[in-house]
């Protein structure tokens, strides 16, 4: 099967060297989900001979859109019109159609004049021809001695691919909001560790497990590893702290325990699903406490969005039906503040006395 793969816009306004990475991390991430027999690149668009679910491709970031075309070796007019009537004369029945005809390199013809022809060759199978709004598009590019029918068109994720922007630690609470916040990083090409505060024991444990999973289908092969803080380790200690300061004391456990994670992996930044005042602790004042002396770039890629559009987020990528089960394991306080002291938060942090480098342990199996 042959396929024709439209990269995202923004790799081809790279740089030469920068691009012709990104390319080639494309190339590497798409054997990761189909076998690449054979391909070539031209002008920003690769072209690759694969064996599998072609399917698969809609998941891998960078790709704008793809088709699965026919390549057709080009002799005359009349000859690619008959190729392209044999393979759209059902398609085209009983519908309208337009014809889009892409052209590079000298020919007899036009783009316009090959439309008209392969236009006539199909309008007696069709309810006529409609340029604005029509219900297949045949779609055909004419590279110098060649032509290309495009048989089926797919929308890609857009995005850079994974590998190619470094590695953050994110925490994976299992909810909503951090599943997507961590593919949301994905999309802009990171590779993600997942660490996850086990608040709720085993049960926890085995829906970050199945999140992870879901995300791994998008991360063409760079398999998300997980580490695990168990709640017993954090909670009593916690239980000690005072209500009003409890939620942000957490909230800085998590952050310092991802900071020490980050420096043992060589991960360039924290993520986080937080949005701008969902929670007590999601003030702007209180991010600021929280983010407070941490020597990593913490990323929120939700802090702009409001709850619907990021479970919608979550239903389109496969995490909803696995968060939605999964109870609130980080609601310790009902008297959370919205604006916590820094000197309080900070007082009760050290009380603590945890290390941050111990607290965390490689979850296998």
């Amino acid at each position: 099967m042959r396929v024709e793969i439209s990269l995202s816009g923004e790799i081809a306004l790279k740089g030469p060297r920068t691009r012709h990475n990104m390319q080639f991390a494309l190339i590497r991430n798409l054997e990761s989900v189909v076998k690449v027999k054979d391909f070539n690149i031209e002008g920003g668009i690769i072209y690759a001979d694969i064996e599998g679910e072609v399917e698969r491709l809609s998941k891998v970031f960078g790709i704008a859109k793809y088709w699965v075309v026919e390549e057709f070796r080009l002799g005359n007019l009349e000859e690619l019109a008959n190729f392209v009537e044999e393979r759209f004369r059902d398609v085209v029945k009983n519908k309208t159609f337009a014809v889009r005809v892409r052209r590079v390199g000298q020919h007899n013809f036009t783009s316009v004049e090959a439309a008209k022809v392969i236009g006539s060759r199909l309008y007696p199978y069709s309810k006529g021809v409609d340029l604005k709004n029509p219900q297949v598009e045949v779609k055909v590019d004419i590279r110098y001695d060649k032509a290309l029918l495009k048989l089926r068109e797919f929308n890609g994720p857009k995005g850079l691919p994974v590998g190619t922007t470094g590695k953050t630690v994110a925490l994976i609470s299992g909810g909503f909001d951090s599943a997507v916040a961590a593919w949301f990083l994905m999309k802009r090409g990171s590779e993600v560790v997942a660490l996850n505060f086990a608040l709720g024991g085993a049960v926890h444990v085995e829906a970050v497990k199945k999140i992870v999973k879901a995300l791994n289908e998008w991360s063409s092969g760079h398999v998300i590893p997980i580490y695990v803080v168990p709640g017993d380790s954090v909670l009593p200690r916690l239980a000690l702290v005072n209500e009003s300061v409890r939620v942000v004391v957490l909230k800085r456990v998590m952050y310092r325990t991802a900071e020490a994670l980050a420096k043992s992996l060589g991960a360039h930044s924290i993520t986080t699903g937080e949005s701008l005042s969902q929670v007590s602790s999601q003030t702007g004042h209180n991010l600021f406490v929280t983010n407070y002396g941490i020597n990593v770039p913490v990323l929120r890629p939700l802090i702009g969005f409001d709850k619907d559009e990021i479970v919608e987020t979550a239903r389109r990528i496969g995490t909803y039906e696995i968060s939605a089960r999964l109870p609130e394991y980080c609601s310790l306080s009902t008297k959370s503040s919205t604006h916590v002291s820094l000197e309080e938060v900070l007082k009760a942090e050290e009380e603590l006395g945890l290390d941050y480098e111990k607290l965390y342990e490689p979850l296998t199996g």
